[in-house]
């Protein structure tokens, strides 16, 4: 006893001294950890362009799937469909062409390629409009570079009508909106500065590094706001029918197409990345944007939000998962110190020496006579423990000791047996229901 208060004292004591440093003896510091985009920019990846365009002045919506397809807007506004169209239903599709004919403007992914043994893509909505994605010749780079330079020059002119008249360039105005606080691209952290478990697992929610080699970039050349670069390299290029051919605007790498269609204006990219929040503040990728919408009502951002992968769903759950291992760790550790229900079964050894001596016991107090002072003895004990008060309670006392009913029902029986056989299975009863209670 005295050897447990010794103890007990020392650990008291190890704890306050370790509750004082921890009080008087860290210096606490508060630092602000960039912990990436909040919810909404998770959960919406064109929350940067919304925000965006509706500083410039146009109103913006965006809305998840395809659902706004079965009610399209007036021709006035302008759709961007950033969600996959390989599902598109022919009546969508109709629909939806008809719309550009008629007027509307048409903002849209060219992802499927040309199969030239089919004649057609996976894209209908495009293959009906005359515009294709194929792989890239590099051995044919200037074909029709001389040809449409005049036809391109018409369009560009009127692409740009509406900068024009308003007077003014807009690049300068041009800035996005940022959804978070990540480090700006080209910023580098305090040396020597202490990174936390925290910052490391926030650099990879940090915006990528903007593409500087002019390789990558495309280049569209715009009369009223200049050469527009954006992120688009990729090893196939856009190309559109002859009848189509003079009247497009294509940058230089032809990974953006300009089309009239009809009434309507169709807008063609390799890659929706660019627009996404992690690019947006890239080179002219928001006026990009913006220069698209130039002249529309309202511009719907239609898109499929991505599934996060099983690796960000465990760091964006880190807090819960850690506490849920830590108290999986905590209960393995209990069952292994300590002992839950009916107690464990005794080895082959021992339960040959148990049944050898209430055996014995058994003999003994059959040729004695005095078994039934001791079947009084061990029903008086059972009695005065409380689970004894009811039937209902005896049985699940029996059912927690592992014996079956009727050997219980025997147990708390004034009845004395006589035979050994009766004896032996009503000692072994009795005993176990005394180890249970």
């Amino acid at each position: 006893m005295r050897s447990r208060r010794i103890t007990l004292g020392v650990l008291g004591g190890i704890l306050v001294g370790l509750l004082v440093w921890l009080r008087w003896g860290i210096e606490w510091e508060e630092r602000e950890v960039d912990r990436g985009y909040g919810e909404e920019a998770l959960r919406n990846d064109f929350l940067a362009a919304e925000r965006f365009l509706r500083k410039q002045g146009i109103e913006t919506e965006t809305a998840t799937g395809m659902a706004r397809l079965d009610a399209l807007p007036p021709t006035s506004d302008m759709l961007l469909l950033s969600a996959s169209r390989v599902s598109l239903s022919e009546r969508r599709r109709q629909a939806l062409l008809a719309w550009v004919l008629d007027g509307g403007r048409l903002f849209v992914v060219a992802e499927s390629v040309f199969d030239a043994e089919r004649g057609a893509s996976d894209d209908a909505l495009l293959d009906a409009i005359g515009l294709f994605r194929v792989p890239r010749d590099d051995t044919d780079d200037d074909t029709d570079d001389d040809t449409d330079d005049e036809g391109e020059d018409a369009v560009v002119d009127e692409v740009d009508q509406a900068g024009e008249d308003d007077g003014g360039d807009f690049e300068d105005e041009a800035e996005v909106e940022s959804v978070g606080e990540a480090p700006a691209p080209g910023e580098e952290r305090e040396e020597g500065g202490a990174k936390t478990l925290g910052e490391a697992l926030a650099v990879r929610a940090e915006p990528a590094r903007c593409v500087e080699d002019p390789a990558q970039l495309s280049i569209l050349a715009s009369a009223s706001h200049g050469d527009l670069r954006l992120e688009l390299a990729s090893p196939d290029e856009l190309v559109a029918d002859e009848p189509e051919v003079v009247r497009s605007v294509f940058s230089d790498d032809r990974q953006i197409a300009i089309l009239p269609v009809g009434r309507g204006r169709l807008v063609a990219v390799t890659s929706i990345v660019p627009f996404r929040n992690g690019r947006i503040h890239c080179h002219d990728h928001a006026f990009f944007l913006y220069v698209a919408a130039e002249g529309v009502d309202k511009v719907w951002l239609l898109h499929d939000p991505e599934v996060p992968s099983l690796s960000e769903l465990v760091l964006q759950a880190m807090p819960v998962t850690t506490l849920g291992l830590l108290a999986l760790v905590g209960l393995l550790a209990a069952s292994r110190s300590l002992r839950f229900g009916v107690p464990d079964a005794l080895p082959e050894a021992g339960r040959r020496r148990l049944r050898e001596h209430l055996e014995a016991s058994a003999r003994f107090h059959r040729r004695k006579g005095g078994f039934a002072t001791l079947h009084r003895s061990l029903l008086v004990d059972l009695l005065r423990a409380p689970a004894a008060a009811t039937e209902s309670t005896r049985a699940r006392w029996a059912s927690r000791a592992g014996v079956e009913a009727e050997q219980a029902r025997l147990a708390f029986s004034e009845a004395v047996p006589w035979t050994r056989r009766e004896i032996v299975a009503r000692v072994r009863a009795m005993a176990r229901l005394r180890r249970t209670r």
